[in-house]
């Protein structure tokens, strides 16, 4: 019983672990992205109505992903 336990807890931090390092991934890329649409909009290669739908849709896509990333946190202070 204390090693099926033991086995389940080392799974269910794994599994926390790998979720918050997606949710970062995920984030750090699409910051990346919205550096790369300013820059193209600043030269000029993207007009203004192009570069407004790109970086609304990114930050919409970076705000769902926020929320998961803190409530992941919140568990691992809950278990530690």
């Amino acid at each position: 019983m204390k090693k099926l336990f033991f086995i389940l807890c080392v799974w269910f931090f794994s599994t926390l672990i790998l979720f918050a390092d997606d949710n970062s991934d995920e984030l750090n890329k699409i910051s990346k992205q919205l550096d790369s649409i300013k820059t193209l909009y600043e030269n000029g290669i993207l007009e203004k109505k192009e570069y407004e739908n790109s970086k609304t849709k990114l930050l919409k896509r970076k705000a769902s992903l926020q929320p998961k990333t803190a409530s992941t946190k919140k568990k691992k202070n809950l278990l530690i």
